[in-house]
């Protein structure tokens, strides 16, 4: 059976996983986990600013490496990867409060293959999906040692009718979300520069000898 990989690469964008990031977050805000919720909150802001700029000064600049193919961080790539393993392990948390580390490693690995589907469409490099991995990997890292306090079994269905009600809108062509990121990030470089074109892959890979 050939996988669809567009169909598995939506399940990257942002339009999907920033309402679901929100939804994490008033949940851990009416549980009282104050922290914990400052926390990815700050965490995903900053990771997410760095991929933007990273974009955005390849667009303008040329900013990016050759060598390794890079021209800015896979946002699919880290946004699965900083989102899904927080849901998949508040789901499946333990009786003592604590995110369930098996629901964590799930939630990489569903975010591994959403990170391989961006290669499959020709999306991004193998270097730019493994950096943006790794960048949320850092988001995520302190959720293996959480804790909710107070569980309880009904605390389980926060996360999981959250998302139940975000997938389902999103699903609906008319209500789904749709967050034109990369058109932004061209728009904000050639205001940037002063210029109607931005830089491509090609001119990474074709800079003029000096």
């Amino acid at each position: 059976m050939q996988l669809n990989w567009f169909s598995i690469t939506r399940l990257g964008e942002a339009g999907l996983l920033l309402p679901l990031a929100l939804a994490l977050l008033l949940g851990l805000a009416l549980m009282r986990a104050h922290s914990l919720c400052a926390q990815f909150a700050l965490r995903l802001l900053l990771a997410t600013i760095i991929t933007l700029a990273s974009k955005i000064a390849f667009f303008a600049a040329g900013l990016g490496i050759s060598a390794i193919d890079f021209i800015g961080f896979s946002g699919h790539t880290l946004l699965s990867t900083a989102i899904l393993p927080v849901l998949s392990g508040w789901v499946l948390v333990n009786k003592e409060g604590y995110f369930s580390k098996p629901g964590i490693a799930l939630g990489l690995f569903i975010a591994a293959i959403i990170g391989w589907s961006r290669l499959e469409v020709n999306a991004h490099s193998s270097s730019e999906v493994i950096t943006g991995w790794l960048l949320g990997y850092m988001v995520i890292h302190p959720f293996w040692k959480a804790r909710i306090p107070k569980p309880s079994p009904l605390k389980k269905l926060i996360p999981l009718s959250l998302t139940a009600i975000i997938f389902t809108l999103w699903a609906n062509p008319q209500t789904a979300l749709h967050i034109p990121s990369y058109t932004w990030e061209q728009d904000i470089a050639k205001w940037l520069m002063g210029q109607e074109r931005v830089y491509t892959r090609h001119d990474l890979h074709n800079k003029p000898t000096q």
